[in-house]
């Protein structure tokens, strides 16, 4: 058993070796690149959501609880305590 996690060991600092050797600045700066562009369409998606739901808040002030009245019914009778 030694023996094995000997083997193990002596595998996982090779495997290290050739990871340190790696440029780490290029892949690192493509990560933040690609990081940077997903924030900004994130923010652009919720900026047009929140858009779309003032605009059509303001059209229908009524239908903007989201559930049917039995809905929240069904919902306090299975989750309500006995």
């Amino acid at each position: 058993m030694a023996a094995v996690v000997e083997m193990w060991m002596s595998e996982l600092g090779k495997l290290g070796q050739k990871v340190r050797k790696r440029p780490l600045a290029v892949s690192s700066k493509a990560k933040v690149n690609q990081g940077e562009d997903r924030k900004e369409e994130e923010e652009e998606v919720v900026k047009k959501e929140m858009q779309k739901d003032s605009s059509s808040s303001s059209s229908s002030s009524s239908s903007s609880t989201g559930l049917s009245e039995e809905t929240v019914f069904l919902l306090m009778d299975r989750f309500a305590p006995l």
